[in-house]
């Protein structure tokens, strides 16, 4: 059985594929955006996943919370 598919679109007409919310995933998502019409930096894509995933401080955050928060729920 395959994983679905999810698409994260922005503003800008870029799309990022989530295939997982893991930080080491969502960094290979980022590297493979769908780019269109504007430039947009690595660091860019990954603060505004974490911005839709509701975190405020940024890809670095996201991080921080997915180890502390998210993770040890998944797990169980």
């Amino acid at each position: 059985m395959s994983t679905p598919k999810c698409y994260l679109p922005f503003k800008n007409y870029h799309v990022v594929q989530i295939r997982d919310i893991s930080p080491d995933q969502l960094k290979i998502s980022a590297k493979k955006i769908k780019k269109d019409r504007e430039r947009i930096s690595y660091t860019s894509i990954l603060n505004f996943v974490a911005k839709s995933f509701g975190i405020k401080g940024g890809f670095s955050e996201y991080a921080k919370v997915y180890e502390e928060e998210i993770q040890p729920v998944a797990v169980r």
